[in-house]
């Protein structure tokens, strides 16, 4: 005789009866450690290259400002609202908008996947960073750091590479093994990149008066007329689509939070003020460096006027600012590290390298580098977890070294470099998690109504039609449509439209109903 398949999967139904969370102060947890995660290079290295380049400082900072407040209110309020009130973690409070089965796979094993994509950048970066930092000391001879052709391909050079893939299963066992070394680093670190951080804030401000947005697109060469509009969009979108996963995860701080002034204080402090004012201080570094190292090329060239003018000819008086090509050959001198990509002078290394530049710029690498590797820790740690819950056949020590497997061809091939498409997709991804459990909070009136059985249809369908709204500029690029590509800030608009669609199915009635509430620690009958 058959057995009737249970209501809730064996990893729901622990996850349920578990004690709950036991709650820290909002300035301990929430707060500083959202505060950490926007301290990390990654968030605010390649924000200027689309955004200040483009359209300049004012709407670039304006768009920083609105996507801070944005993630506060869009992507980190309901999950970490829901985590307090239940005191338990994303795949549990998602088993409502999702289904006890939906919520498996959306967001649990979705997470996973986006995990291996973050390990992938929290390899690469930090073995990117450091590795400039220490040739910049000296340390390195250059000629071993080309990248190598296989098969046509470009790859990654060999010390590259070792480093990666031995720091990877590392990586690994220490996030399955020994987490809370991992976390101590984590919780304590942050420190020292923000005062390298300010400190390059200080050095790039007497440059500011001196920035001229070149007005062009250093990533796809497109000149722009008017370019504050599309700037302040593309920064929307970076900030927003870099912190889709990391809001939906606001479920378990929140579920480590006291209350919900807790909730609302430390989302505030950490999340809409830390994103802002880190990617303000970002872009100031950018434009002011870049200022500066235009102020010393029209040092060099105003002398030769007056020379000029003595033989009857008139030398040009050289712009403030310059162009895309001349402001990149501020960061290609003949002495230091390679010449860098065009689009690498309104990055945050490339400010380091070439305007600082010396022992202080290799050094400062360094430090923001290492901040990458606690953090690197963490991600096989979800990753086993959520890989478990869906297949617990395997163990989580496993799927933590398989997830460090997967990340090797994206870092080999330099594709976890390409931070602004990452950013892009994981927030098509997550944003209409987020979306579609928005709507489930507003109908229940805040009330977390408990986990559905199965599959929860008017969740699962928002979510895949968010995911294509998501996609729609890497559509439209893909089939030439420019006004398709530029249709920015996408994540926001997948946020809205998986919003929209799950209050619109769910009012017509295609959602399951509770199984049953939640009460901590107690057990739940199918």
């Amino acid at each position: 005789m058959a057995t009737a398949e249970p209501a809730l999967p064996p990893a729901l139904r622990a996850a349920l009866e578990a004690p709950p969370w036991e709650p820290k102060p909002w300035q301990n947890g929430v707060a500083a450690s959202y505060i950490a995660l926007f301290l990390l290079i990654v968030y605010y290295d390649r924000l200027a290259p689309q955004t200040l380049a483009v359209g300049g400082l004012a709407p670039s900072l304006l768009g920083a400002a609105v996507a801070g407040l944005l993630c506060y209110l869009l992507l980190y309020y309901t999950p970490a609202m829901w985590g307090m009130r239940t005191r338990r973690p994303l795949h549990v409070v998602a088993a409502s908008t999702f289904g006890a089965r939906g919520a498996t796979w959306v967001p649990g094993v979705l997470m996973g996947l986006a995990q291996i994509i973050w390990f992938a950048v929290a390899l690469w970066y930090p073995a990117d960073t450091g590795i400039k930092g220490l040739q910049a000391l000296g340390l390195i001879d250059p000629k071993y750091l080309a990248p190598m052709t296989v098969g046509g391909v470009r790859v990654e050079n060999t010390l590259f590479l070792a480093v990666v893939f031995l720091w990877s299963i590392n990586a690994a066992l220490i996030g399955t093994l020994a987490f809370r070394l991992a976390a101590a680093v984590m919780n304590t670190y942050p420190v020292f990149p923000a005062l390298v951080l300010g400190a390059i804030v200080i050095w790039a401000m007497p440059g500011l008066s001196d920035f001229r947005a070149p007005g062009v697109n250093p990533v796809t060469g497109e000149v722009f007329r008017n370019g504050g509009p599309f700037a302040l969009a593309m920064m929307i979108q970076l900030i927003f689509g870099f912190f889709a996963t990391h809001g939906a995860m606001g479920a378990d701080w929140g579920a480590a939070t006291h209350d919900a002034k807790g909730v609302r204080l430390g989302g505030l402090v950490g999340v809409a003020f830390g994103s802002i004012i880190l990617a303000s201080l970002a872009l100031l570094i950018v434009a002011g460096g870049q200022g500066r190292m235009a102020r010393s090329r029209a040092e060099v060239v105003e002398p030769a006027i007056p020379r000029a003018a003595e033989h009857g000819r008139v030398a040009p008086s050289p712009p403030r600012g310059g162009s895309i090509r001349d402001q990149a050959a501020g960061l290609s001198g003949p002495a230091g590290p390679p010449r860098f990509p065009e689009d690498e002078a309104f990055t945050v290394r490339g400010i380091i390298l070439r305007g600082i530049g010396g022992k202080l710029s290799g050094a400062a690498l360094i430090v923001f580098g290492l901040a990458l590797l606690g953090p690197g820790c963490y991600c096989p740690y979800i990753i086993g977890h959520r890989f478990v819950a869906a297949w617990p056949r395997v163990p989580r020590w496993a799927w933590s070294l398989l997830g460090a497997v997967a990340t090797w061809p994206l870092v080999a091939f330099g594709i976890a470099g390409q931070l602004e498409p990452i950013f892009g997709w994981l927030g098509a991804a997550f944003a209409p998690v987020v979306g579609a459990m928005t709507a489930d909070y507003v109908r229940h009136r805040g009330a977390w109504p408990g986990p559905r059985r199965g599959w929860n249809l008017a969740g699962m369908i928002a979510w895949c039609v968010g995911v294509v709204v998501g996609l729609l500029p890497d559509l439209g690029r893909l089939v030439h449509l420019d006004r398709l590509s530029r249709a920015q800030p996408a994540a926001v608009f997948a946020f809205a439209a998986a919003f929209v669609v799950d209050i619109v199915l769910a009012g017509i009635g295609l959602e399951p109903k509770p199984i049953a509430a939640a009460v901590p620690g107690e057990p739940i009958s199918s």
